[in-house]
């Protein structure tokens, strides 16, 4: 072979090499591309949805009367408690004993 068509072949070859090395890079850039698009319309999804579910739960009736009544407190009337039973009444004396015993045992709590 002579020496033109060897420098055209090399020519051929680097040419080939430049234009491959040229689309991998263009591929390369159009998936960082793609992929901050589908970042963005991820962000954008999770926004929409909380806001979406923020929404819902605003209009939902029972979220409306809750968030009216931490705004309003209402009072309300306790109940009366019912009337001991005999079997339930605690004397006196046995309480002061229930005392005694819990003192007793903080004391050998705190020892420890």
């Amino acid at each position: 072979m002579s020496l033109p068509r060897w420098l055209t072949l090399i020519a051929v070859l680097v040419g080939v090499g430049c234009l491959q090395v040229a689309v991998r890079n263009a591929v390369i850039l159009r998936g960082y591309a793609v992929g901050e698009r589908l970042q963005r319309l991820h962000r954008q999804e999770g926004d929409l949805s909380w806001l979406t579910t923020k929404v819902a739960g605003l209009s939902s009736p029972a979220s409306l009367a809750r968030v009216a009544r931490e705004h309003h407190p209402n009072l309300v009337a306790w109940r009366t408690l019912p009337e001991p039973s005999a079997a339930s009444v605690v004397s006196p004396a046995s309480l002061g004993r229930r005392d005694q015993l819990a003192r007793a045992g903080d004391h050998d709590a705190s020892d420890e």
